[in-house]
């Protein structure tokens, strides 16, 4: 009994670390695409709509820095 209490113990640890870092990194990528947002309307040239909607799914996790990276490059590329 004891070794299955020590075991369900780890694995919540284990998933609560888990879930802190995936916070972590959602609350960084949100940093940086503030950053990003703020930077873009100081040079004039606030981010569009379609910008916005990719860096707002790149802040969830949806999608990586390279799929944002590589749509805008398709996007302007045309």
């Amino acid at each position: 009994m004891r070794d299955i209490r020590e075991k369900i113990r780890q694995e919540v640890q284990a998933l609560t670390e888990q879930a802190n870092a995936a916070q972590e990194a959602r609350a960084q990528r949100r940093a940086t695409v503030r950053s990003v947002q703020r930077s873009a309307r100081m040079e004039g040239q606030p981010v569009s709509a379609q910008t916005a909607a990719l860096l707002d799914r790149y802040a969830e996790g949806t999608l990586s820095s390279d799929d944002v990276l590589r749509q805008l490059d398709q996007r302007y590329k045309r």
